[in-house]
């Protein structure tokens, strides 16, 4: 294994790995290439650098929703507050729309 670590690193040209083996990932790769709903997302540096920041983008996208999830709500309950006012109908519609 250390041999073939050495012998990849050396490599000056583009080579195609599929490991599960962590470590060797870690020693060898400098991108990565993953693939997911059709669509290929390239990240630089080793696996560990790799799953630190799909695990961060997660998070994100997990805040973005619930971010949203909170401005509906918000607008929803704006919506209902004020849908039946004459004063602020127009504005309640809009915002339902």
């Amino acid at each position: 294994m250390l041999w073939l670590e050495d012998y990849l690193n050396n490599w000056k040209k583009t080579v195609i790995i599929v490991s599960h083996a962590r470590d060797f990932l870690d020693a060898v790769v400098t991108d990565i290439v993953h693939m997911q709903n059709k669509k290929l997302t390239r990240y630089k540096g080793d696996y560990t650098n790799f799953e630190e920041r799909r695990a961060l983008e997660a998070e994100q996208r997990e805040k973005a929703i619930e971010n949203q999830e909170k401005q509906l709500a918000h607008m929803q309950s704006f919506v209902d507050r004020f849908g039946a006012s004459a004063a602020r109908a127009s504005m309640a519609q809009s915002r339902l729309k």
